[in-house]
Parts: structure tokens; C-alpha cells; sequence
């Protein structure tokens, strides 16, 4: 079973799938109310992390099992260079070429376009 580490009170599971298993994962979880988020790390390479609250590892972990036993997906580790951040890039961050994002200065406005 990969390491998982504990950052500010959640449970990091990382999940690998095809990416028509998506929805299907993110239902499964949500039909459990209280014990997971599950986030879309990487969309094109179907990777997710479900958060699990301590108090409900178990119950996130037996899921997990669960869902690799019928062939859903494969628990997996964090994917390479991955900086920890579940929620992804803050509105109008901007990506850089070596694939961080530039976050957008404070007072500085997104570009956007005017329409009269």
C-alpha cells in the first residue's frame, strides 16, 4: 500500500483510472456523506486524491478497496512534481512552461476583455 502523509487533518489517497471511471468514483464517495472529498488532480490522466477526514480512514480505505477489487481504479502515490496542492490553481493564476503556475499579484487584475 503506497505512503500516504497527513497534511492539516485530511487523509491523502491517490487514485489512478481510466477516465470514464471518473464520475463514477467521485458518486461512489459521495454517497458515503462525511467521509471523503475526492479531487481531480490531473484530468487527462484520470488522477484523483480522495480526502478523507482521520475518523473516517477506515471507512475511505475500505472504499478504495472496494473500487479496486471491481477493477475502478488502482491506488497509486502522489504524481511526479506534485506540489500538494489538492485545489489546483486560484482564478486567473497563470500556468508557467515548466508546469507551476505564476499566482496572479495581489492588486493586479486577470486580463479580461471589455465589451461596450
Amino acid at each position: 500500500m503506497p505512503v500516504t502523509q497527513r497534511v492539516a487533518d485530511v487523509v491523502p489517497i491517490y487514485l489512478l483510472l481510466p477516465p470514464h471511471e471518473i464520475a463514477y468514483v467521485k458518486f461512489v464517495f459521495e454517497s458515503y456523506d462525511g467521509v471523503a472529498v475526492v479531487r481531480t488532480l490531473e484530468r487527462h490522466a484520470a488522477r484523483l486524491v480522495v480526502l478523507a477526514a482521520p475518523d473516517f480512514e477506515a471507512a475511505a480505505r475500505a472504499v478504495v478497496r472496494s473500487l479496486v477489487e471491481e477493477g475502478a481504479c488502482a491506488e497509486t502515490g502522489p504524481p511526479p512534481g506534485f506540489d500538494g496542492d489538492w485545489l489546483g490553481p486560484e482564478e486567473g493564476d497563470r500556468p508557467r512552461a515548466d508546469g507551476g503556475v505564476e499566482p496572479l499579484r495581489k492588486g493586479a487584475r486577470p486580463p479580461c476583455r471589455q465589451r461596450y
